[in-house]
């Protein structure tokens, strides 16, 4: 299905976002590591006693957090969006299919589908698909950014 959907009609918004969101996981994990270094030197000036070190990397510290909120709410946003056109998509598609050669007639009258009941949530399917590679994609990325740093 996501094959399809990157070559419908809709595939140039589909990109543009899949993009974004690519290009925001990897800002999202580079800032994630700037984080880490100045909070360790952060810790470090505290732990020395450093008012100079302390003050400057204070700033630093605030800097990083300034950049980071925007970033990861705007790297929600285009998922939930790229998930929201997703689903829209699907549902369009799977109707005009649906509809297609009166379809639905030889559905009905099939024994091999089950009762409306019995069937999955399609919305509670995409959200847990979607997030479940969302969370394998960021902690890749984690992982190779926090662990190829020297």
């Amino acid at each position: 299905m996501s094959k399809a959907f990157f070559v419908s009609e809709r595939r140039l918004q589909a990109i543009k976002l899949a993009c974004a969101l690519l290009a925001l996981v990897l800002s999202v994990a580079g800032v994630q590591v700037l984080l880490s270094y100045v909070s360790r030197d952060f810790m470090t000036a505290i732990s020395k006693k450093d008012a100079a070190a302390y003050w400057q990397l204070l700033w630093w510290y605030i800097g990083v957090f300034v950049l980071a909120i925007p970033l990861s709410a705007y790297y929600r946003w285009t998922e939930e969006r790229l998930g929201l056109l997703w689903r829209e998509w699907m549902a369009q598609h799977l109707i005009k299919r649906y509809f297609n050669n009166r379809a639905y007639y030889r559905l009905r009258g099939s024994a091999s589908i089950d009762s409306g009941e019995r069937r999955a949530r399609p919305r509670t399917w995409a959200t847990n698909s979607r997030s479940a590679s969302r969370r394998s994609s960021t902690a890749s990325v984690r992982r190779c950014s926090f662990s190829c740093r020297p």
